[in-house]
């Protein structure tokens, strides 16, 4: 049996999005892939006159990057791989966007059956057009998904993909959501290829049960109280999953027109906030023995209205508490390194600037090893990750080494477990996906060799509710709990404490055991990292205010 996975694109020529000559490109340039393809007719699909006329505008208006789903030419490459039949001994197909009703059909072309992409609610169930519903009726993520077909006939979901919803436009809302996709397939094959055809290829189901087939109660970790006003949450919706009967297909005139109504609040809103109005970000702090959720019980400590304080890290160095903190001004939009000081009376001082480069610089985690203090702040402005030894602690800082280059990675966050380094980040692989929706691994022997390998299933988590990195990862009990973001609907909409229940070289996996939400805590309207060291615990809010002059 040949070792070469043979696969088959059945396509329509003249209906080739782009994106998905993107996914094409990426599939050809694996290795052990022989890619060819079979030409059909498109499925029959009447678009309403009225929302063809409403997407071209809408497109005009709200584009910021290249349209996902504009219909571009098919390359020579391809177009001379197009086979009259499927060729014998062909082990997967995928079918394209145009031609995915004719997958019953597919299916008996290859041995390990057919895959294809879908949009879909967080019930697995298809939602169509892509990226419309979903802003329309404001939820908080919108979820991509590869279907896979077996030879079983059982229709399965294989890869799932929840990126935030854009509050206004689903043009935006698409362009986030498909240049991402982009990836999906490519990494399935990829897998497959890796495990070697000779006890056949197979996908395994998507991890994660979706809220309307049933998630578990999400129990607080050992030694978390349950806030009071019930910020740590046992509900999927109130973590950013969306539990709402959407509207299936096109809409008719009357209904888009609806829809365009009710939206222009939310657009006036946007631009009203974008530009009469600054998101600052400030910090909150509580001392106590257990771990308190409820934020409402914390201190703030607020900045001057010209500048923000985020990203806290704590760190205890001759018994007394540093916060390192990103500051950055608003005139000058370029985050620098700070510290202040808290103590267990509640006092603390003013930041002082300790790190600053000609990029931003923000998320510090500081940390000893080996007789040596270090920083690991975020450089993804310099698509690098940077690691800093501190020569005079805490205002003097060198750079020890780049751990990683051109890479554009945020919130990287260390840790030293089995003897080895584990580098937790999210990464973003195209200028418009999202850098909150994927968590890649690397890991080390040594912290300062440079020879970082990437984890086998990057990235291991691909859901914006729940892979960006929060905070430093810290030992509770016999467990690893994993502070992450929670960015469904807005950034910073909350935090989650994850359980790391497995880890190593192929393989990883967590578990949510709260979730702490902004939204409970008005005027607050955002938290995104949360630190805990000794007794301190601290964490960032954002509230928004004025751009106007004050009289």
């Amino acid at each position: 049996m040949s070792e070469l996975v043979r696969m088959v694109v059945v396509l329509s020529p003249g209906d080739l999005r782009a994106w998905e000559l993107a996914m094409l490109e990426r599939l050809d340039a694996l290795p052990g892939v022989e890619l060819y393809a079979v030409e059909t007719v498109a499925d029959e699909e009447e678009v309403p006159a009225a929302y063809r006329l409403y997407e071209r505008l809408e497109n005009r208006l709200f584009g910021m990057f290249d349209d996902p789903l504009a219909v571009v030419a098919p390359p020579r490459w391809l177009v001379d791989r197009i086979e009259a039949a499927p060729l014998p001994d062909t082990d997967l197909a995928l079918v394209l966007s145009a031609v995915r009703r004719q997958r019953m059909v597919v299916g008996g072309w290859a041995g390990a059956g057919v895959l294809w992409y879908d949009t879909a609610d967080d019930a697995g169930v298809s939602l169509h057009p892509a990226g419309y519903h979903e802003v329309m009726a404001r939820c908080r993520t919108s979820t991509v998904v590869v279907r896979h077909l077996g030879a079983d006939g059982v229709e399965r979901i294989v890869y799932r993909s929840r990126s935030s919803t854009d509050a206004i436009s689903p043009r935006r809302n698409r362009e986030q959501m498909f240049w991402k996709a982009q990836t999906f397939v490519p990494r399935l094959v990829a897998a497959a290829v890796a495990a070697g055809k000779e006890e056949g290829i197979r996908f395994v189901p998507a991890a994660g049960a979706s809220p309307a087939e049933g998630v578990a109660p999400m129990l607080p970790p050992q030694g978390l109280q349950p806030a009071v006003s019930g910020a740590v949450l046992a509900s999927a919706v109130a973590c950013g999953s969306d539990v709402v009967a959407l509207p299936r297909g096109y809409p008719d005139p009357l209904q888009l027109l609806r829809d365009v109504t009710c939206k222009l609040p939310d657009i006036f809103r946007f631009y009203y906030h974008a530009k009469l109005t600054a998101e600052q970000w400030y910090l909150l702090f509580s001392f106590s023995t257990t771990v308190e959720t409820d934020l409402s019980a914390y201190r703030a400590i607020v900045p001057p209205r010209d500048r923000i304080w985020a990203d806290p890290h704590v760190f205890v160095h001759g018994g007394r508490y540093y916060v390192f903190i990103e500051e950055m001004l608003f005139s000058e939009n370029k985050g620098f390194i700070s510290v202040l000081q808290i103590d267990e009376d509640g006092r603390y001082s003013q930041p002082v600037k300790v790190l600053e480069r000609d990029y931003h610089l923000s998320y510090p985690q500081v940390f000893a090893w080996d007789g040596e203090i270090y920083m690991l702040p975020e450089s993804s402005a310099n698509r690098t990750i940077e690691l800093y030894r501190c020569v005079e602690f805490p205002h003097r800082w060198e750079l020890a080494r780049v751990l990683i280059e051109d890479i554009e990675a945020v919130d990287a966050s260390l840790l030293f477990d089995q003897g080895r380094w584990w580098l937790f980040c999210a990464v973003k692989q195209h200028p418009a996906a999202s850098e909150n929706d994927e968590l890649h691994i690397f890991y080390s022997d040594d912290l300062l060799d440079g020879h970082w390998q990437p984890h086998a299933a990057n990235p291991v988590i691909s859901d914006v509710t729940v892979a960006r990195p929060a905070g430093r990862i810290y030992r509770q009990g016999m467990r690893w709990i994993r502070p992450s973001q929670n960015c469904a609907g807005i950034y910073g909409f909350g935090f989650n404490l994850n359980a790391i229940v497995e880890l190593d070289e192929t393989r990883y996996r967590e578990e949510r055991l709260a979730c702490v939400t902004a939204d409970r805590h008005p005027p607050m309207i955002a938290t995104h990292t949360w630190a805990r060291e000794g007794r301190l615990t601290v964490v960032d809010a954002c509230r928004r205010i004025s751009r106007l002059p004050r009289g």
